[in-house]
């Protein structure tokens, strides 16, 4: 019994050998700080090409400025002959451009499906 017990405590872990080591624990440490730094990396490479929300909203009012210049030009217009061949009032003119933007006007004709005098016009904004 006694010899018995005694190759009992020789297999088992002493209390001071469970856990880690320092070095583990140290590898440990250095590999997530690699993995935290390439992911910040990634992430925030990332954001570098994303589209700022003062562009969003600049290229929107333009969008709005634009689409009430061509509603304006409409009620001028003599008849609906005239502003169908050119709906865009200012199709180029340096007073309707801003710098580092560019409005394009694409009418579309849609009086066959909802009768003469109706007009589909897109107004897109790059930059």
């Amino acid at each position: 019994m006694i010899a018995g017990r005694h190759i009992a405590r020789a297999e088992a872990v002493p209390p001071c050998q469970a856990g880690f080591t320092l070095v583990e624990l140290l590898i440990f440490i250095v590999v997530v700080a690699i993995l935290a730094v390439a992911l910040l990396a990634a992430f925030s490479s990332g954001l570098s090409g994303t589209v700022r929300p003062a562009s969003i909203t600049q290229a929107m009012q333009l969008a709005q400025e634009r689409a009430e210049l061509i509603l304006a030009y409409k009620r001028m217009a003599p008849d609906y002959a005239t502003f169908q061949a050119d709906p865009d009032p200012c199709p180029g003119a340096p007073v309707c451009t801003t710098p580092g933007y560019t409005v394009t006007v694409t009418p579309a004709d849609t009086s066959p499906t909802f009768g003469a005098g109706y007009m589909d016009i897109t107004v897109s904004v790059t930059g």
